[in-house]
């Protein structure tokens, strides 16, 4: 069967050839030839680019939550009262380069496939500052921003940064608070407040901690993952 199609082929294309001419023909199938390679060029750039593109994406976004998390985790703690000066200046720096970044992120390096995900982007965005401007609340700003630039990036890899970063901080925080008078203990609660001038700012960076390392974690769990995680929400409820 395969060989009569291939026949009929030929047969046809030796028509066309004589009706139009043999070097008509070879001139036309030529140039279609060409415009297929050209097209096959073209999208292999475009698909390059995206992916260049892309890759860039996740190393800026991925920069914007390290930069926020230094911001909750470590100049979110009691070292505002002791260095307020340096700590306000590293807040507002923290602040608006993650800002930037997350902003340039959406704009610059995200493929929008079509007018809607760019206009409920944009509608989310143009909300976000509103309720900032007038609530006095960043977090809920970041948020939002976090949530749009997280198109096209691979969540694994920023859970990745995200554990470091807020392990590191924790730990940093932690020593500063043991060994030095820079992270002092407030007094004002009802327990230890670690640092953070109340055991629940604590708790809960220690779940977040909790949660990236089990996503993560979650396919190849082993018996010590789930020690660990279990001694950890012992340390943290209890």
């Amino acid at each position: 069967e395969r060989t009569r199609v291939t026949k009929t082929i030929q047969e046809l294309t030796e028509k066309i050839a004589d009706y139009m001419g043999a070097d008509v023909y070879r001139t036309t199938i030529r140039s279609n030839v060409i415009i297929k390679e050209a097209q096959a060029v073209q999208e292999n750039v475009f698909d390059y680019i995206e992916s260049k593109a892309q890759a860039k994406g996740e190393r800026v976004f991925c920069t914007a939550v390290a930069l926020l998390l230094v911001l909750s985790e470590v100049f979110s703690s009691n070292i505002q009262n002791t260095l307020p000066t340096f700590s306000h200046v590293c807040r507002i720096a923290l602040t608006v380069t993650a800002a930037v970044l997350l902003v340039a992120k959406s704009l610059l390096l995200t493929q929008w496939q079509t007018k809607q995900q760019a206009l409920t982007a944009a509608a989310l965005a143009a909300f976000a500052v509103f309720t900032t401007a007038y609530g006095h609340d960043q977090w809920f700003l970041f948020a939002v921003l976090l949530g749009i630039g997280a198109k096209d990036v691979d969540l694994r890899r920023v859970l990745r940064v995200y554990l470091a970063a807020a392990a590191g901080g924790l730990l940093a925080v932690q020593l500063l608070h043991a060994a030095t008078p820079l992270v002092p203990y407030l007094y004002y609660c009802r327990n230890w407040d670690y640092g953070y001038g109340h055991y629940n700012g604590y708790g809960a960076r220690l779940a977040g901690v909790f949660f990236a390392w089990g996503w993560l974690r979650c396919p190849r769990l082993r018996w010590w993952d789930w020690g660990g995680l279990a001694a950890l929400a012992a340390y943290t409820l209890l």
